[in-house]
């Protein structure tokens, strides 16, 4: 799968063409007679072998020319295809590969309508199996979607985070079919109008790492980080362009501490500067987790994980932080005037204390998910590139396990009289579309509250929209309390509380093999009161 970059662009009639040429010669390594001719502008014309093993064996046969190109590679390179030779010169041989290329993409259409991206996910082993070309793949794609390039490229995505499998056969094997569509789709992308996003850079680089961490010999370690870095470079650049200007002059000077702290290998870490997160946002502010690549927060209610729209209201004021610093360092009792009062999101408080959080997202620093304002619970954040890469991974592919506690009332409500309907079971699965889009659930009753609540223990395993609060309001019509968006209870008891920037929706558990991270969360603590209150009812 190995290629050498080229200077120069092809210059080809068909998008798919490719500049590839398809010759039976000698195999370099030996065993077989066939391949795909590449040109290296440090070697001679060469033919790749078909098989990935052999492949390899050639790149790291030529590492050190991999090694002496420039860092920012030329896409316009010839991908080698994977593992099967071209339908035109083998139609005898690929007869199966024949019948399977003229079904793909239906298979792929009823996957992707039936559950968007998941559907991709599910189909993607069975297909990938096949040894499909990125060329192949492409075309299927854009067959199934009838060229929808927004929806070809989520199917290509899917197709992609799946060759990041922990529990592929083949990782090294993977990695090849996870680069062949990426360089394919990196030299046709404005042929076809059809572009790689954030998704693809970082389903492919996780792939080609997780290649080189698999890799037996130090050589094949190499070359795939290598591999890996180009493409991570490129997600990079992707990001810094997407960014405006302002935003860019902050990426840059985030950068530059971030160089600095590894110079002077002293890394913050959130934890420490926690009294203090916790005396500007409340005491429910936590640090759950936290290492060098991650932190994982409990974020209060109220508090958004980021401003869509970049303004100074998310800034803590210079004076009052002056005012503060001075009366703590006096021993003096710190006033309401003293806290800061702007809408703070939860990227600004870290940044604010000098975290080193991602540049990938570049509207959100470290952002990978995101919960509701109102909601409260757990949240991880990046705090390096490579991290927020393999973690947006691992969300896409659902591989992260995620749990609310939902507080609703203990009796439905039918949506047009109010009248309140059946009784909920202890447990059950809510199969029902958010936005347009599958969404499921498993629920259990936790605990009664009263006689007019219910705790609900919620565990989601896609990860829509709102897909509690509209799961818990219309699949169970029974809306969180104090929820503003869905419609209100007519049963719901007088509350203490009211508060348009919160509801009792917390995300209690967050769980990511791949980090070794599993926390929990306890209630927040203005809970405690309208608890008390639904008890005595």
């Amino acid at each position: 799968m190995m290629v050498g970059f080229v200077s120069s662009k092809h210059q080809w009639n068909h998008p798919f063409s490719l500049g590839r040429q398809h010759q039976k010669k000698t195999d370099l390594v030996g065993g077989s007679t066939t391949g795909i001719q590449v040109k290296n502008p440090l070697s001679p014309v060469i033919v790749l072998p078909s098989f990935p093993n052999a492949r390899m064996k050639w790149a790291c046969s030529n590492i050190h020319s991999f090694s002496s190109l420039s860092s920012t590679p030329s896409f316009h390179n010839a991908s080698v295809q994977n593992g099967k030779q071209s339908l035109q010169d083998s139609k005898e041989e690929n007869v199966d590969k024949i019948l399977t290329l003229d079904i793909l993409p239906k298979e792929l259409s009823q996957a992707f309508s039936k559950s968007d991206t998941d559907g991709i996910l599910e189909i993607a082993p069975k297909i990938l199996k096949q040894s499909f070309t990125g060329q192949e793949l492409i075309e299927s794609a854009l067959h199934a979607t009838q060229n929808q390039k927004g929806q070809a490229a989520a199917i290509l995505n899917g197709l992609l985070a799946s060759c990041t499998h922990p529990e592929n056969e083949n990782t090294v094997d993977s990695a090849c079919c996870a680069w062949d569509i990426y360089t394919t789709w990196e030299e046709v992308k404005e042929e076809l109008d059809l572009y790689p996003d954030l998704v693809t850079f970082c389903c492919t680089y996780s792939a080609l790492k997780r290649a080189a961490i698999a890799s037996a010999s130090s050589k094949e370690k190499d070359v795939w980080f290598e591999y890996s870095q180009h493409v991570l470079e490129r997600a990079q650049r992707y990001s810094k362009k997407a960014a405006g200007s302002k935003r860019r002059k902050l990426l840059n000077t985030l950068l530059r501490k971030r160089a600095a702290s590894k110079r002077n290998n002293s890394e913050p870490l959130a934890k420490d500067h926690l009294e203090y997160l916790q005396e500007m946002y409340g005491e429910d502010f936590d640090i759950l987790y936290e290492d060098n690549n991650v932190v994982v927060v409990n974020k209060p209610s109220g508090m958004t994980c980021y401003h869509t729209h970049k303004t100074t209201s998310g800034k803590i004021k210079r004076k009052k932080k002056k005012n503060k610093k001075a009366k703590e360092k006096n021993g003096e009792i710190l006033e309401e005037g003293d806290m800061d009062d702007s809408d703070v999101s939860l990227e600004d408080a870290l940044l604010n204390v000098g975290i080193n959080l991602s540049t990938l997202n570049p509207d959100a620093l470290g952002i990978v998910h995101r919960i509701d304002r109102g909601t409260s619970g757990c949240v991880v954040l990046a705090k390096n590139d490579d991290a927020h890469a393999r973690l947006l991974v691992e969300f896409f592919t659902r591989r992260v396990q995620k749990q609310y506690m939902a507080l609703v009332p203990f009796e439905a409500v039918e949506k047009n009289s109010g009248r309140a309907i059946e009784e909920l079971q202890p447990a059950g699965v809510i199969d029902e579309a958010v936005g347009g889009k599958s969404a499921l659930s498993l629920y259990k009753v936790a605990q009664k509250v009263g006689s007019s609540a219910l705790l609900l223990d919620v565990q989601t395993k896609t990860g829509r929209k709102h897909q509690v609060r509209v799961h818990c309001a219309c699949a169970l019509g029974r809306p969180i309390f104090l929820d503003p968006l869905y419609k209100k209870s007519l049963l719901v008891p007088p509350l203490p509380i009211n508060d348009e920037k919160r509801f009792c929706l917390h995300a209690s558990m967050l769980s990511i093999d791949e980090f070794d991270i599993k926390v929990q969360s306890a209630l927040p603590t203005w809970w405690t009161p309208l608890l008390e209150t639904l008890k005595k009812s």
